[in-house]
């Protein structure tokens, strides 16, 4: 979640709780100065019965939004960042401990295999390289020496 996203929900949140509790005394206040005068006791306790009945789903609601708000925050701070492209240092590598990738050129063509944690490193790297900020012509180079299986073919990633 972007800081303006945090900042606009909680002022939403806010102005929700003041507006909610603006609207409990309204009805309080209408009901004891506009209902109450009559003296039509059945009618009295039904009203009452009615706001407090309708003033406890509104804070229920508003709580629910609240919790789903807050989850969100907490989920959006725990994504995944990507870490930033440098002309110094290049595309960062994230590798998922315990990865194994092996690849065969075949008449078919490339064959990739790998195993859960090996996907999510090439996932990473795919990612990383789709960042707006690298530039066309960047490339990953993957092989048996730093990355892939003993007896893998290379494979070369470029972004254009």
């Amino acid at each position: 979640m972007k800081k303006w996203q945090k900042i606009l929900g909680c002022v939403i949140f806010g102005l929700g709780a003041v507006i909610e509790l603006l609207l409990v005394c309204n009805a309080y206040l209408d009901l004891k100065y506009m209902v109450e005068p009559f003296d039509i006791h059945v009618i009295i306790e039904r009203m009452y019965l009615s706001i407090d009945s309708l003033s406890c789903a509104i804070w229920i609601n508003y709580f629910v939004a609240l919790g789903l708000f807050v989850y969100l925050w907490w989920k959006g701070d725990r994504e995944k960042k990507l870490p930033k492209y440098s002309s110094n240092g290049g595309v960062k590598l994230d590798w998922v401990n315990g990865f194994e990738i092996k690849s065969n050129l075949s008449k078919d063509g490339m064959v990739i295999k790998a195993n859960k944690e090996g996907l999510r490193s090439l996932a990473n790297h795919l990612t990383n390289l789709a960042q707006s900020d690298v530039p066309a012509g960047t490339h990953i180079h993957l092989d048996s020496l730093n990355s892939l299986e003993d007896g893998s073919d290379d494979i070369i990633i470029e972004k254009i």
